[in-house]
């Protein structure tokens, strides 16, 4: 009974109501197969009798006039109307040819793909025209018809919209809606629509008959019902595979049961299915585009590209194609390709601030700052409330160390989102590196409020709290970030920072050294024959805090020596108090300056090299220092110091009073976090006080040497390497290694001068160290560090063997007292030139 009315249905409706017949019959009566859509109308009615004529009587004006576009146009529509379609599609093909931008002409050819049943083919048709004219009201019905009979339900209703916006009473546009509508189950839309058709044409039995049989569907099948957007997501697969339970070729349940499995990041499954659809249909641009998109997110980027690529042969204008395509370039780490797709994106959509900030992420990628900072900078001026390019400029601002530029930056997005986490992290961060402690205090609370297991938030408020004084929070931010990442080599360095900045230590040293030097075969250091050099130590430091973010420092040490023999014969107790201070303006700064005082001895009369006679010793000497750190980003630091010192190593540099003028650069680099480079380079004045000596002028009157009150000295430059590396960091053991180099070199042997000391006019010396320290049991600890390599003592020496070897124990006595015991093996040249050398040192630390 039901077929019978279905087939008295057919039979009685217009041509353009077959396809609702056969969909009635497929999802009432159950008949698989008879799903259609919608064909257009032929242009004007023809009758068979009087197709033959009327295609003779328009090749006969095209033979007379074969250059005629408007008569070519003529042939091809009754070649159409007549069903002639394979000459009716070629005759539309070479009209465009001569005629690429004539969308009148592409609507036709894909109106007749339609009616020849090739909806497939006149889907990328219907795109080129939509290409020519967006918005074009017959492209978009003609595409949505084409896409709806291939299936592809979802972007066939997504252009029946965009034509309804064109023309919101466009009869076809909304009756081709109805019926993908009713196709989709989507019953109760479906009905609406079709009222208001039957409304405005209730002649029109289209309308009529799918609403009797929406009525009778409704009373028989009872679908399950669609859930809700924010239902889960597994009552929503289950949906999608019941329908697809019932239909296996349900076009929409594919779609949606794809979509789901990319929601719940099963993209080999959406893969599958995508597939599936395009196996069914391989001209279906919407399946082939999501497939792209599935592989991108499932890390198949080759055939992702490659799928966007054939989609653009086809439509080279097609946003969604070109912005899957751009999005797969990114992820597959080549940002110069997705660079260039988004600027052909940016031509067809100058004022999306999207594809803008997209493509100066990308700059920023390709670390084209200043291209960076424009697009930026540029995008904020048009849409100055878009805070995610105002996070990326201020994070170009803090890469570029402009740390209040940058601050600004990121305080004006934490206007609108107070909790924002980038921002608050951002923020706090320029902040410290500012010196405005409180507000970077603040910001970097809030986010550790936020994100208590935030490693890089709690090490960074730790900082801060270390900047403003507060060494127990300091430490007990530390102890959490241990928690959140036992072992992290910025936790070791930051408890150490703070051992190191306890706020009132006395150090304590004692040692003694014994060097026997002599001076190798044909070296300018000759007086250096035969040397025994023995030096003392005795020295106290106490460390406190003086001024806000500094630490002071007050040194006394004695430094007595004595040489039984060679040019350093004699006995000395030189002494000296020196008064230091570090200050910190801001983080990355710090200045330094001291001043102090040296006593070299009692100023007795005393032979001096060249004297005249008995001339009285040093006595007293100012020394003091200025310099500053500078960081110019967190691994990268530059030291500059001047210095004014005493040289006390020998009983006779003592005598003379030598002090040393030094200008010394360094530069401090952390290659990672493990790893460091140390560079300096100096230049070097030495020079003793005056006294009277005998010159290498000879007098015309007396013909002898010419006394003259006169210093001695010597100038030097030099500079050393030091790269080092913990290969391994823990409690108990740990290892570094690396390799030190130094050379430098004097001018005093060239002119026959010397001060006491070791200054030769050439050394060079090159090691690889290492260091081996930790804990062995309870309080006791060990440093075991060394050196061995070669070295070159002079001028046209021989390179010979270097050696160092160093080490210490450490017993922690109390909590805040350690004793160390070390000793030291060298043959380095230290003091006069060749030596071998042995050294004992006790030192004492505490900490109050």
């Amino acid at each position: 009974m039901r077929l019978g009315y279905l087939r008295q249905t057919h039979r009685r409706l217009p041509a353009r109501a077959l396809s609702f017949s056969i969909v009635g019959c497929a999802l009432i009566g159950g008949l698989p197969g008879c799903l259609s859509a919608p064909v257009p109308p032929v242009p004007a009615a023809v009758s068979a009798a009087q197709c033959p004529k009327s295609i003779h009587h328009a090749r006969q004006a095209l033979t007379a006039s074969p250059n005629d576009p408007t008569l070519a146009l003529d042939l091809a529509r009754s070649l159409a109307r007549c069903a002639q379609y394979p000459e009716a599609l070629a005759r539309y093909r070479d009209i465009l040819k001569s005629q690429p931008n004539n969308t009148a002409v592409r609507i036709e050819l894909g109106n007749t793909f339609r009616r020849a049943g090739r909806s497939g083919e006149a889907c990328p048709v219907f795109r080129q025209a939509l290409a020519l004219a967006p918005g074009n009201l017959g492209a978009l019905v003609g595409l949505a018809g084409a896409l709806a009979a291939t299936g592809n339900y979802s972007e066939a209703l997504m252009r029946y919209d965009q034509a309804l916006m064109v023309s919101r009473d466009d009869y076809g546009a909304m009756q081709g809606k109805a019926f993908v509508l009713y196709w989709t189950h989507q019953f109760a839309a479906a009905r609406g629509l079709f009222e208001r058709l039957h409304e405005t044409n209730p002649q029109d039995a289209e309308n009529a008959a799918p609403l009797a049989a929406i009525a009778r569907a409704e009373e028989q099948t009872q679908p399950a019902a669609r859930p809700e957007e924010a239902s889960p997501r597994q009552d929503a697969l289950a949906y999608y595979q019941e329908r697809l339970a019932n239909d296996p070729h349900d076009r929409q349940a594919l779609f949606g049961m794809a979509r789901i499995e990319t929601e719940m990041k099963d993209f080999p499954a959406a893969i599958g299915i995508y597939r599936k659809l395009l196996a069914g249909d391989p001209q279906n641009r919407d399946a082939a585009l999501r497939l792209a998109l599935a592989l991108s997110w499932n890390g198949e980027y080759p055939e992702s590209i490659e799928i966007c690529r054939q989609l653009l042969k086809q439509s080279p204008t097609d946003n969604d194609v070109l912005d899957g395509l751009a999005h797969a370039y990114v992820w597959s780490g080549q940002p110069r390709p997705a660079l260039q797709i988004y600027e052909r994106l940016l031509a067809q959509n100058p004022s999306s601030a999207e594809i803008d900030l997209a493509m100066a992420r990308l700059e920023l990628r390709l670390k084209d700052f200043a291209a960076a900072r424009l697009s930026l900078a540029t995008l904020l001026s048009v849409h100055p409330n878009n805070r995610e390019a105002r996070l990326e400029l201020a994070q170009l601002e803090l890469q570029r160390r402009r740390w209040g530029a940058a601050r600004k930056q990121f305080e004006a997005v934490l206007k609108s989102e107070p909790r924002r986490p980038e921002a608050l992290f951002g923020g706090a961060r320029a902040a410290y590196y500012q010196g405005r402690l409180g507000k970077a205090y603040a910001w970097a609370s809030e986010m550790v409020r936020g994100q208590p297991d935030d490693f890089d938030a709690v090490v960074l408020l730790a900082n801060i709290d270390r900047a403003r004084g507060n060494r127990r929070g300091a430490r007990e931010l530390l102890a959490r970030a241990d928690q959140i990442s036992p072992g992290n080599p910025e936790v070791v360095s930051g408890r150490e920072a703070l051992e190191e900045e306890t706020p009132f230590t006395l150090q304590t040293v004692a040692s003694y050294a014994r060097e026997i030097g002599r001076a190798a075969p044909g070296s300018s250091q000759a007086a250096l024959l035969d040397e025994d050099l023995r030096t003392f130590a005795y020295g106290s430091t106490f460390s406190f805090p003086g001024i806000p973010r500094s630490e002071s420092y007050l040194s006394l040490n004695y430094l007595p020596s004595n040489s039984p023999s060679g040019a350093n014969q004699g006995t000395v107790g030189p002494a000296e108090f020196l008064y230091r201070q570090a200050t910190h303006p801001i983080p990355q700064l710090t200045l330094r300056a001291g001043v102090g005082l040296v006593r070299f001895g009692p100023g007795t009369p005393i032979a001096l090299p060249s004297s005249s006679g008995p001339q009285p010793g040093a006595r007293f000497t100012p020394i003091g220092l200025v310099g500053g750190s500078v960081a110019l980003n967190p691994d990268i630091s530059f030291d500059l110091t001047w210095s004014r010192d005493a040289i006390l190593y020998t009983p006779l540099a003592a005598r003379l009073g030598v002090t040393s003028n030094r200008t010394e650069a360094g530069l401090d680099i952390r290659v990672d976090p493990r790893t460091n480079l140390h560079l300096t380079y100096f230049g070097e004045r030495d020079s003793s006080e005056s006294y009277l000596q005998l010159s290498s002028v000879v007098s015309l009157v007396t013909h002898m040497n010419v006394i003259v009150n006169a210093r001695r000295m010597t100038q030097g430059t030099g500079g050393s390497l030091v790269f080092n590396h913990h290969f391994k960091r823990a409690s108990r053991f740990s290892l570094d290694g690396g390799y030190s180099a130094l050379a430098f070199g004097y001018d005093a042997p060239r002119r026959g001068v010397f001060l006491g000391f070791f200054a030769p006019s050439f050394y060079q010396r090159h090691l690889l160290t290492t260091r081996v320290y930790g804990k062995l049991r309870g309080p006791l600890g060990y440093d075991f560090s060394g050196g061995f390599g070669l070295q070159q003592v002079d001028q046209r020496q021989a390179l010979t063997r270097a050696l160092i070897l160093s080490p210490a124990f450490t017993l922690l006595a109390t909590p805040k007292v350690a004793l160390t015991l070390g000793y030291t093996y060298y043959n380095t040249a230290q003091t006069l030139g060749v030596v071998s050398g042995n050294g004992i040192r006790l030192t004492t630390d505490w900490r109050f």
